[in-house]
């Protein structure tokens, strides 16, 4: 599949039209001859900054969330002291970076679980 993507002139909404389909050469052909704007290379936009770190928080708490089990006294107490102490380690060098997001995060390496 090839698309091209055209941005209605008086809704801005864009459309995409897959080239290599046939039935969509008379829907190219009409956004070009009413000089639609061609978006293709400029859609779908690059994320903002701050979606970017959105993402980045969205990721730290899965992370986070993925860990908790860890963290319940009757699973806490059967885990190794080792195992223990590394998931919480871990689970702060996530939270500050759900706390304080940067582009480009150092992830810190998830422990394994070690049971008694």
């Amino acid at each position: 599949m090839s698309y091209l993507f055209f941005k209605h002139p008086s809704t801005g909404e864009v459309h995409a039209y897959d080239q290599e389909d046939e039935t969509q050469l008379p829907y190219i052909q009409k956004a070009q001859d009413e000089n639609w704007e061609d978006m293709t290379g400029r859609w779908p936009p690059a994320p903002s900054q701050d979606d970017l770190l959105l993402r980045v928080k969205n990721e730290a708490l899965g992370l986070i969330v993925v860990t908790d089990y860890t963290q319940l006294p009757d699973v806490s107490a059967r885990l190794t002291d080792s195992s223990r102490e590394a998931f919480v380690a871990y689970r702060e060098a996530v939270r500050e970076i759900f706390i304080n997001p940067m582009l480009n995060p150092v992830w810190p390496t998830k422990p394994s679980v070690e049971w008694k």
